[in-house]
């Protein structure tokens, strides 16, 4: 079995990085180290990683330098393939065990899957080539990345960072990353040197990662750019080093077309307010900056960089088993149970109804909203004898319910309240007691209403819990549901 090495490169993001880790404990692949290389961070990342030692191997990295955190993650891992996932994100289940396949090809010398943004169930970035300037270009999932796997090609296939594998051998091979890359097009430069040392780079699009798109030293959270100079020397480097050596003419050309996309954005952010005035100049002057320290590093040569050999291989220990858990609303008393269920070692799946789709991880807990459609669960509504209103929720979240099952829930949960489970209850093995309906005193003036909408309800939630075990608190939850 091909042993995988998942290298987690953080810079001040404690919190996410904890997020990072719990969901890695999710993974269903038996054979997988974790190494994180920190640094040089100045927030609580040394109080998380304390919280894990003994599980994971920790690296601190001296400089601010995502290229030279790379090769130190390289040189930690000891096994066959090393993975890179961000310290702002969090993988499928699945995540290696998709990766995996594709390495029966001795051929290959990397893989890399598809992410979603920071909602969940939008794609960040699919398949994607790449030219020898440095420019991307989006191609339909099924397009044959395979075909440009040979040296010298003019495009080739190019992974995102936060979502990229590479056999080891390969990486060690062609020297790791090149540390002039600080911060942008790095694993471009690894995927392009790969392809022209004969190696194979491809594309495992059912290998998935959720990217919550952190904010950083180079960017707010409202993607507006706080600095651009180590973007802009990646940039001006990647185009002298490589551009250059298939079209000087083109290069300068390409050089020339990046520098006024460059200066037009810095105008626009300026000209819709996103930036001040002595903002622009700054990034005026970075851009300025950058161009020239790219191309001198690039006349300066590139150093050959020797990894040294990896430490004996230490185990994460994954597996967690996961419940997917119904309910409309959250109450508190809800919240208490699903931390008890994530404290006994179960990552719970929340199933909630909000404003648009999306699925967001934090401590221990997918939150999955649910946007309800009227009218949706009329036939529900006749076959069940509950109203319609709640059987529009019963048929929606069902329907979200049907569309996460990739993640292979190893339990099922409804909520007693409103019963959303009830569209799928022949999956929920377990009751929640999160607060039956109470028949309110309005009822008694409103006669109509209690007993097409409020007496149907009671009525299909005493069936439910005739028919199924009830928990009413986290330990009784555990206990039911089988505790790790």
């Amino acid at each position: 079995m091909i042993a995988f090495s998942v290298v987690i490169n953080t810079h001040n993001r404690a919190d996410l990085l904890e997020d990072t880790l719990r969901g890695l404990t999710g993974l269903r692949y038996p054979a997988f180290e974790v190494v994180v290389v920190n640094g040089p961070s100045t927030d609580a990342t040394s109080d998380v990683l304390a919280r894990w030692r003994g599980r994971i191997k920790i690296v601190d990295c001296p400089v601010p330098n995502l290229a030279v955190s790379r090769n130190l993650g390289i040189e930690a891992a000891a096994g066959d393939v090393v993975a890179f996932i961000d310290d702002d994100a969090v993988p499928h289940p699945d995540w290696l065990t998709e990766l995996c396949y594709f390495y029966a090809d001795p051929r290959v010398g990397g893989a890399g899957g598809f992410t979603l943004d920071h909602t969940g169930v939008r794609f960040q970035a699919r398949k994607t080539v790449c030219d020898r300037f440095g420019n991307a270009f989006e191609r339909p999932d099924d397009y044959d990345e395979r075909v440009l796997n040979r040296a010298g090609t003019s495009l080739y296939p190019s992974l995102l960072g936060t979502n990229a594998s590479y056999r080891a051998a390969a990486l060690r091979a062609v020297g790791g990353f090149d540390p002039v890359f600080a911060y942008f097009l790095d694993e471009t430069d690894v995927c392009l040197r790969l392809v022209d040392a004969a190696w194979r780079v491809v594309y495992a699009p059912e290998a998935l990662v959720f990217h919550q798109l952190a904010p950083s030293a180079e960017r707010d959270g409202r993607r507006v750019p706080r600095s651009i100079l180590r973007q802009v020397i990646s940039q001006s480097y990647f185009i002298w080093r490589h551009g250059t050596r298939q079209s000087l003419e083109e290069s300068g050309r390409q050089l020339a077309v990046y520098e006024a996309r460059m200066r037009a954005d810095n105008a626009r952010l300026l000209a819709d307010q996103a930036i001040d005035l002595a903002h622009k100049v700054r990034l005026d002057e970075e851009l300025s900056q950058g161009l020239s320290q790219g191309r001198a590093a690039a006349f300066a040569g590139e150093t050959a960089r020797v990894l040294a050999a990896a430490p004996a291989f230490l185990p994460f220990g994954a597996g967690a088993r996961s419940v997917a858990v119904l309910a409309r609303q959250v109450s508190a008393r809800l919240q208490d149970m699903v931390a008890g269920l994530v404290a006994g070692g179960w990552t719970v799946h929340l199933l909630c109804e909000g404003e648009a789709l999306c699925s967001r991880f934090h401590a221990g807990v997918w939150r999955h909203a649910v946007v309800v459609e009227p009218g949706a669960g009329e036939a529900l509504a006749g076959a069940r004898d509950i109203p319609l209103a709640v059987a529009d929720w019963c048929v929606a979240v069902a329907g979200r319910f049907e569309a996460l099952q990739s993640f292979r829930f190893d339990a099922v949960a409804s909520c007693v309240r409103e019963l959303p489970g009830a569209a799928v209850l022949g999956r929920v093995g377990l009751l929640i007691d999160d607060g039956r309906t109470e028949v309110p005193v309005e009822a008694r003036d409103r006669v109509l209403w209690g007993h097409f909408h409020v007496g149907k309800l009671i009525a299909l939630e005493s069936r439910a819990m005739a028919a199924k075990p009830v928990a009413a608190d986290a330990a009784a939850a555990l206990a039911l549901l089988g505790n790790k």
